[in-house]
């Protein structure tokens, strides 16, 4: 994975919990370097143990520090570093989804090494919306939810989000996501309150 993801890690706890939780996961965590540059790849194996000594030191679940990580990915990181290329991609979850191919086309162009996860979209009868996400890195459906949940507090939507279809040895590599959108009235839409871990 490229070093932007360890380093939205440690920018999400220094925010949360300060330096010296992020050094106590960083000796945990080892061998890993304590700093990260963010257009150098790295092994898989490093966010992985990172996202493990979170949860241990934290003592938070790591499906609930991957879905923090994922809606601070949506709020925080992804505005700051492709704003541009999200302004062209919609202005809300429904527009948002169908492009996520061309989304992750246009940062491969920024970060030729990525090895970006597949998606298929599709509208349900009911007007709810579906997601495939496919991916050869397990176990990050939960900041797949996160993400959704992110993008929807941008995009000024309440969203539901329920897995349909977990990624096990009968359905090979794609987890499914049912979601629900409705757009906030005004007087709901107030400041945003960052979600902690």
């Amino acid at each position: 994975m490229y070093g932007l993801i360890n380093i939205a890690i440690r920018e999400l706890v220094l925010r949360d919990h300060g330096e010296a939780r992020w050094q106590e996961i960083v000796a945990r965590a080892a061998p890993s370097p304590a700093d990260f540059v963010g257009m150098q790849t790295y092994p898989d194996e490093i966010t992985y143990r990172l996202v493990a000594a979170s949860s241990d030191v934290l003592r938070v679940p790591a499906s609930d520090l991957l879905r923090a990580f994922g809606r601070f990915w949506a709020t925080d990181v992804a505005p700051k570093h492709y704003r541009e290329i999200f302004d062209l991609m919609g202005r809300s979850l429904a527009e948002l989804l169908p492009n996520l191919h061309r989304l992750h086309d246009r940062i491969t162009t920024l970060m030729p090494q990525l090895e970006p996860p597949t998606f298929a979209f599709a509208r349900q009868a009911d007007g709810a919306l579906w997601l495939r996400y496919e991916s050869q890195r397990p176990g990050l459906a939960p900041m797949v939810i996160g993400v959704l949940e992110g993008f929807a507090t941008v995009f000024r939507e309440r969203v539901e989000v329920t897995q349909v279809a977990h990624r096990d040895a009968a359905s090979g590599t794609f987890d499914e996501f049912r979601i629900v959108t409705r757009r906030l009235a005004e007087r709901d839409c107030g400041t945003v309150v960052p979600t902690r871990v």
